[in-house]
């Protein structure tokens, strides 16, 4: 039997999709439920819709972190979804006035970035299943799904992953428990340990 007592909550956004019969839904690739799982973490789905969400982020006092999580392109980058880039903006607010840990994954760390000033550009090469990068000067390999990307940071951020461009690839605010990452743990399989010690030193 499992020991649900180390089983920890974290808020999980999802992105947008309209179906066949042009209805908007709020989606999560179910790979993250698997992957959440193996890091002892149950996720709590965050909607679309912020006073829903900012309600959700209020009244549940059980969630130790927050996931910003991939699909599709931020808002200043050309995404449609203004309503996610509002809550992804309020959950960062929340964050910071908080001291919640947050992790951006790919999409979610182009919003990190955005949010604290950085510019993202077009990148060119970096749409494949696997890509060989830097993580803490050590070659490793993961997944890459992005088109846009940066090569500087500001002082916010310490980078600690960088692909063989230099593209980064993964940074950790120096004040702020904020960490983002350019690839995605839920679609290497069988998932890499180093992913899910990465979410459970965030969130455990």
């Amino acid at each position: 039997m499992p020991d649900f007592s180390k089983n920890r909550t974290i808020a999980v956004t999802q992105r947008e999709i309209t179906d066949s019969h042009n209805e908007v839904r709020d989606s999560l690739d179910r790979y993250w439920y698997d992957f959440l799982h193996q890091c002892q973490l149950t996720p709590l789905l965050i909607p679309n819709h912020l006073p829903a969400a900012r309600n959700i982020l209020q009244s549940h006092n059980h969630y130790c972190g927050m996931l910003l999580t991939g699909g599709g392109d931020i808002t200043s980058l050309g995404g449609k979804d203004t309503v996610r880039n509002d809550v992804e903006n309020y959950m960062l607010t929340l964050s910071i006035k908080h001291n919640i840990p947050l992790l951006g994954i790919c999409r979610g760390m182009q919003k990190i970035q955005d949010y604290f000033g950085i510019s993202l550009i077009k990148v060119d090469g970096h749409i494949m299943p696997e890509q060989d990068i830097f993580i803490d000067n050590h070659l490793c390999r993961v997944n890459s799904y992005h088109h846009y990307g940066s090569y500087d940071t500001n002082d916010n951020f310490k980078i600690w992953a960088k692909a063989q461009d230099n593209v980064i690839k993964a940074i950790t605010h120096i004040s702020y428990p904020i960490t983002g990452i350019m690839w995605h743990p839920e679609r290497i399989k069988p998932f890499h340990d180093d992913d899910i010690k990465l979410f459970k030193d965030m969130f455990l």
